[in-house]
């Protein structure tokens, strides 16, 4: 998930993105290259993004997630994780 916070907009309908990707396998270079499943969920939401999940068993995955607040985009990408 993507959450709002009070300083972004909490209760704001603007802009907000989830992403979670798969990876080809279980080792960190496994995400070179690109995602072998992505589920995303974009739009216009007041408090947050998501959930969204994927099968992940025996991968790695890459989450990321952003937020437009007032024409300033905030967002972060983690991985890879839950290697394994």
């Amino acid at each position: 998930m993507t959450v709002a916070t009070t300083a972004g907009g909490y209760g704001t309908a603007e802009q907000t993105m989830v992403n979670i990707s798969v990876c080809s396998g279980t080792t960190l270079t496994s995400c070179v290259g690109g995602a072998i499943t992505n589920k995303a969920q974009v739009g216009n939401f007041q408090y947050y993004a998501g959930p969204v999940s994927v099968a992940a068993a025996d991968h790695c995955i890459l989450v990321s997630g952003s937020r437009n607040h007032n024409g300033v985009i905030a967002g972060n990408q983690w991985g890879p994780v839950h290697c394994g």
